[in-house]
């Protein structure tokens, strides 16, 4: 992170009761107040992280008219640390007082500023960081896109965004516009001056605190969106415990250097709450809560070191699921409270000086499976979460004890073999683990698909339906799906199956669990006849896989897919 540009002093300093002021703003107000170096970015709020994707969105929205969401912006005489630029800007060192700071919209607000107001000198850098701030309009199609190769030029119709609201510039782009397209130029002009206008005028609902300490403002943020999106917990407790100098602690950077450090085990997609849950959760904190005011209180001058801590419990529960549970990344993992209740486990044992033991790895082995074929983590609540928990706690205390709660849980029976195919239920992705750790796909190739966590990415984790076509029920069958992930939910057709060289293709067939009658149904194109035999060997597959671990298969071959899982939690 930059070095920030302002010391802070006391929180206390300003006392006075805020007021709370709703107003409607363009786009050009805020922009005078941010080159003026008044309206800035407080240090605690996490850099940027917006993809060239969510930028191109939020002017979509702009330009039809959506709502974008309110920002909330708190004015204040106090002396805080705020970001030295806004998106790759720079602005002025000492600005003026009072300073408003934007306490939600960082990442709208640096996208527009850093878009619509970047300077020539750094559109025409070659620094690939500056690559998604050259943002374009294509006046011909009338969609926002970056250039796609910078090396190369841009064509004559692709209005660039930082030329929108510099009337010079645009005057400039104009000419050349009419000099090179003459027969279109009258229409594309006309189109340009519309996104002018539209962008321009449009009016963003602000919420702006006047006054009043940080965590006063932090309060009402909190209250203000409890209809709406809430302050990520990680964000709210970096606010209320942010100090400065060698001394400080900067939580919203540590979980951004977390999920850095996740990254290489196939966890770096992981949910910032879910990392901030595994944190409160190693203070002995109720990881299910919604007053995280009463949780910065209780954290004390402790929480520098219990993150540490809990970044090493979580870097092993990372490392135990995909070396040992085969799984290849977070977007799989059926439930993610088996990572929080697995770090805390890591977290116990090395705050008691314990060593990890075989009886240790063997149990969560079964535990991990029972619990995703299962489902217990869909209908656990609170007062079971916190169980869980002290179970943990509890046998990283005596490994030669088994925790009732366990024991319960490895009875469960197993909920059946889904009816569709939806990544949204743990059911379906324990499904996907069980095919790749039993029967390794391979590529139409014949290669072995690697266990690679970057293949089965939230964008690539599809699997592509193999026939089209069919009644609702056969097209959402996951024994109609083939396990190769794709960044697309597409039809992958049998006859790329069917004519697989005749030396790769029984072995290729297998490896998804396509044998027997299913290969003869797929081979004469026969869909029903192909997914019912699938189904049937694919649910044998995970009730052998089920008797090895010694844990209650379902009562029923095929059941309802329940959808209890997100990406969200």
């Amino acid at each position: 992170m930059s070095k920030p540009s302002h010391a802070q002093t006391n929180d206390s300093q300003d006392e006075s009761p805020p007021i709370v002021h709703p107003e409607i703003q363009l786009i050009d107000g805020l922009f005078q107040k941010i080159e003026r170096g008044k309206l800035r970015i407080p240090a605690f709020q996490r850099p940027f992280v917006w993809k060239a994707d969510d930028m191109l969105k939020l002017f979509e929205s702009i330009q039809k008219g959506y709502p974008i969401g309110s920002l909330l912006l708190w004015e204040t005489s106090g002396d805080y640390q705020s970001r030295p630029d806004i998106g790759p800007i720079k602005l002025p060192t000492q600005p003026e007082k009072p300073i408003t700071y934007i306490l939600d919209g960082q990442q709208r607000l640096s996208t527009l500023f850093g878009t619509l107001r970047l300077p020539e000198t750094l559109a025409q850098n070659s620094d690939p960081a500056l690559r998604i701030w050259r943002i374009y309009y294509d006046l011909e199609s009338e969609r926002f896109s970056h250039a796609r190769n910078p090396a190369a030029p841009i064509p004559a119709h692709f209005l660039p965004l930082r030329a929108l609201l510099k009337t010079s510039d645009f005057l400039r782009y104009s000419r050349i516009l009419s000099e090179q397209l003459k027969d279109r130029s009258e229409v594309l002009l006309q189109r340009a001056e519309r996104l002018v206008q539209q962008v321009a005028s449009y009016r963003f609902s602000v919420t702006r605190i006047e006054g009043g300490s940080l965590a006063a403002a932090v309060e009402i943020f909190s209250r203000l969106n409890s209809r709406g999106r809430p302050m990520q917990s990680d964000e709210m407790v970096s606010a209320l415990t942010y100090k400065e100098g060698s001394g400080g602690f900067h939580l919203a950077s540590r979980i951004d250097e977390i999920i850095d450090n996740l990254t290489p085990l196939g966890f770096g997609e992981m949910s910032r709450v879910l990392i901030f849950r595994t944190i409160i959760a190693a203070t002995g904190q109720s990881v299910i809560q919604q007053d995280w005011m009463r949780a910065v209180k209780t954290l004390g001058n402790s929480l520098a070191a219990t993150v540490d801590r809990a970044e090493r419990a979580m870097k092993q529960a990372a490392s135990l699921l995909t070396t040992q549970m085969g799984l290849p990344g977070e977007p799989l993992l059926p439930y993610s409270y088996q990572f929080v209740l697995l770090a805390h486990f890591y977290g116990h044992c090395e705050k008691l000086n314990k060593e990890i033991t075989t009886e240790h790895i063997t149990l969560f082995t079964r535990w991990f499976w029972a619990t995703s074929f299962s489902g217990w983590f869909a209908g656990a609540n609170s007062n079971q979460i916190k169980e869980a928990l002290d179970a943990m706690e509890a046998f990283a205390t005596d490994a030669s004890s088994v925790p009732d709660l366990f024991t319960e849980q490895l009875r469960q029976p197993a909920r059946p073999f889904p009816e569709q195919f939806d990544l949204h239920s743990a059911r379906a992705r324990v499904l996907i683990l069980t095919v790749l750790t039993r029967l390794h796909p391979r590529r139409l190739s014949g290669e072995p698909l690697e266990q690679n966590y970057a293949l089965w990415s939230r964008r690539q984790r599809h699997l592509q339906r193999i026939f089209g076509n069919q009644p609702a029920h056969l097209n959402a069958s996951p024994a109609n799906r083939l396990f190769l992930p794709s960044d697309i939910s597409a039809v992958f057709g049998p006859r790329r199956l069917i004519e697989l060289p005749i030396n790769i293709r029984e072995q290729v067939l297998s490896s998804h669990g396509i044998v027997g009658e299913a290969v003869e149904a797929l081979l004469t194109k026969n869909a029903p006849a192909f997914i019912k035999a699938r189904t049937q060997y694919l649910a044998k597959l995970e009730r052998d896989f089920m008797a090895e671990l010694d844990l209650t298969p379902p009562t029923a071959l095929v059941g309802p897919t329940e959808i209890d899982t997100g990406d969200d939690e």
